[in-house]
């Protein structure tokens, strides 16, 4: 029998278990789980997968050290009160921040065209990883960046460059060490180039961007909205970065937004809207290693017949993007040295999607006032439940060939594998979405401020029953203290001016309610967060300096 063995041999078997069955093991067999409990590389193992987290490199801190801070850190987000805080006031225009890795990079320019003309780069305490912070700047391209993102553990920055008058249709991807500023040693290409097939000196209007980065793989896209009537055109492309190979392009006529869901596989979320009024609206699932195959398609909730419905500000994120594959850790200067050998960070293929986007009806509010019903919403989304039935489909060979495909209704996913909730902040200002937590900026009957951390860990669910459970309707009694409560009971939004039917989802989550009176004003605001912090902006877009809270578990 496996008990036989002798008490260090076993360790090591049950060692090289998924921690999965070590959490079974331990729920059956009183003896093995008993040997679990006392042995703390096995009760890491545990812990750490439990969390949705992975171990990191090797060398750095020995296993006890890791378990201590896994606990302090978990034990942390329960209490966000007692986060140590600091704060960093920019006197300079803000045009876009990115946190990845525990770096905050600030972009500065120009307020009127939001042109990003440096950067600066903070690296951010760090309790987990003994980091202490540091911040050091970048000029940027000559003539301005229109957005930018950041991978601190491969010294990269990818910046899209100002469009040029005279060729608006190329889009010029500028792969740069942080830093030093340089091109990236790494990239055979240090320009990558895309050219939009819709856009041209004769179209005006409005421009979205999305720049995603999961190890090797860089994906860009954006997305034109043509001021006259309303049409919409996306272009999307995936380059290898560092060969500057382009494993997948897509060219639509559809407005889209984008998020991978591993190494293989992406999402993105489909808003088909001409002439100012949405038709329809899904979620497309593509495997990059099928090249072109039409996608496996998921409905979102139908809109009522013969009304006018325009979704607007649709945004589909996750973080954080970490590969599964070992990519080669590249730091130039030793800038970045200890930022990215963190003890153990969130795992890169347990995420929730985040589908964020204002839901319009332009008609009659009754029988003698128009008017115009606005809802914005964020809609939780578990990843592993559509990569998983995604797949399904593929290997059933389901998915079928024909693009106008009606795809997997919204009652057949939706309810079980979404969570809709109310939010008052508008998209551009936040990036509220790390591993399996959310941030929702909830508002009271008072006008009073918080936030509404979510967290969506099945496993942390199952453990913690401290907290009172709720339903999501339940109001929450605003004051000075942190409430935790667990929300297991649908939500049911109902807008029959809207949608066909009510709209119910059912995933449970932990709440954790923060009262920010006082932090964030009722100014622009914003806020993100990664494994171990909350980053609360104040005045984002006013004319004073605006101010960064940073509260670290």
């Amino acid at each position: 029998m496996l008990v036989a063995l002798p008490t260090e041999l076993l360790i090591k078997v049950l060692a090289l278990l998924p921690w999965q069955t070590l959490l079974l093991v331990k729920r059956v067999a009183r003896i093995l789980n008993v040997l679990i409990t006392e042995t703390v590389l096995l009760t890491y193992i545990v812990e750490l997968g439990s969390s949705s987290m992975v171990d990191g490199p090797s060398g750095r801190f020995t296993t006890a050290d890791r378990l201590v801070k896994l606990r302090r850190l978990r034990e942390g987000w329960k209490a966000p009160e007692e986060a140590s805080r600091t704060a960093i006031t920019f006197t300079q225009v803000i045009t876009a921040y990115d946190l990845q890795k525990g770096v905050l990079t600030i972009g500065h320019g120009n307020d009127e065209t939001w042109t990003t003309l440096s950067l600066r780069y903070y690296r951010l305490d760090s309790r987990v990883n003994e980091v202490v912070s540091e911040n050091w700047c970048f000029i940027g391209l000559g003539e301005g960046a229109r957005d930018y993102t950041t991978d601190p553990a491969q010294d990269l920055v990818v910046l899209l460059e100002e469009f040029d008058a005279r060729d608006p249709s190329l889009c010029r991807f500028h792969l740069r060490t942080m830093s030093t500023g340089t091109p990236h040693p790494l990239a055979k290409a240090p320009v990558l180039r895309g050219r939009t097939k819709y856009l041209t000196r004769d179209v005006e209007g409005r421009f979205d961007y999305f720049l995603v980065l999961r190890g090797k793989l860089l994906a860009c896209g954006c997305t034109l909205t043509s001021e006259d009537q309303g049409e919409i055109s996306t272009n999307l492309w995936i380059w290898d970065w560092p060969s500057g190979a382009l494993v997948f392009t897509l060219d639509s006529k559809l407005h889209a937004s984008f998020t991978f869901l591993d190494d293989q596989s992406f999402a993105l979320a489909i808003n088909d809207s001409a002439y100012h009024q949405t038709n329809d609206w899904w979620i497309d699932v593509y495997f990059i290693r099928q090249g072109s195959a039409t996608p496996a398609r998921f409905m979102l909730p139908r809109f009522r017949p013969g009304e006018i419905i325009t979704v607007t500000g649709m945004m589909l994120r996750s973080d954080p993007n970490d590969s599964s594959i070992q990519v080669q850790e590249y730091a130039h200067t030793g800038k970045q040295e200890g930022s990215h050998r963190r003890a153990f960070h969130a795992s890169p293929d347990e995420r929730i999607l985040l589908l964020s986007c204002d839901v319009s009806h332009q008609g009659r509010l009754n029988s003698q006032a128009p008017g115009i019903i606005s809802r914005l919403f964020s809609i939780a989304i578990r990843g592993s439940a559509l990569r998983s039935i995604a797949e399904d489909q593929l290997k059933s060979g389901n998915l079928e060939s024909d693009s106008s495909c009606k795809g997997l209704s919204w009652e057949h996913w939706g309810p079980s594998s979404t969570r809709w909730v109310r939010r008052w902040t508008r998209n551009g200002f936040v990036n509220d979405v790390h591993s399996q937590r959310c941030i929702v900026d909830a508002e009271g009957p008072g006008n009073e401020r918080a936030l509404s951390v979510m967290d969506f860990n099945p496993y942390i669910l199952r453990q913690d029953t401290s907290g009172p459970s709720a339903s999501p309707m339940d109001t929450w009694e605003f004051g000075d203290r942190v409430q935790t409560r667990l929300v297991n009971q649908s939500t049911c939004i109902a807008l029959p001016y809207i949608f066909k039917e009510p709209i119910v989802s059912s995933l449970p989550y932990e709440e954790t309610f923060y009262p920010i009176e006082g932090e964030l004003g009722f100014g622009e605001c914003a806020f993100c967060l990664d494994e171990e912090r909350i980053l609360l902006f104040k005045n984002l877009l006013d004319a004073s300096p605006t101010t960064c809270t940073i509260l670290t578990m």
